[in-house]
């Protein structure tokens, strides 16, 4: 099986329903489980930031990364045509690459972990970008 390319499919990710609905579905369970008042966030491997756009009411700033370059203009695209001014999208890749600087109050992600090859190493320069209670 051919690996996605990401990038190619950028452009109309969002048009698939699942898509969207994973991401709301997540939204709720991170909402139900966590008390968000307006945190500074990263997402990582944002995609097209779905996951951050269906938190946006309670998010403060927020850093989008992904390591696709069709994923992070997307990103930054669906940011600026919702007024998130103060969203930023940048092309990283988790593990590979170093994070944007902390701290962040927020860490969120889904469906990327599996793409990284080392998790631990990945999860712990997550944890290096958090900030006391992240």
């Amino acid at each position: 099986m051919a690996a996605m390319d990401f990038s190619e499919s950028s452009a109309t990710w969002d048009d698939d329903p699942t898509r969207v609905d994973r991401a709301a579905r997540v939204a709720r369970a991170i909402r139900s489980a966590l008390a968000l008042d307006h945190p500074r966030t990263l997402e990582i491997g944002c995609g097209t930031g779905l996951l951050a756009r269906a938190l946006a009411d309670q998010l403060g700033p927020v850093t989008l990364i992904d390591s696709a370059p069709g994923m992070v203009e997307v990103a930054a695209e669906q940011a600026r045509a919702a007024g998130h001014e103060d969203w930023t999208a940048t092309l990283v890749s988790l593990g590979t690459d170093e994070l944007p600087a902390g701290p962040f109050g927020l860490a969120i992600s889904q469906l990327a972990l599996h793409h990284v090859h080392d998790v631990p190493a990945a999860l712990s320069q997550i944890y290096q970008v958090l900030g006391t209670g992240g």
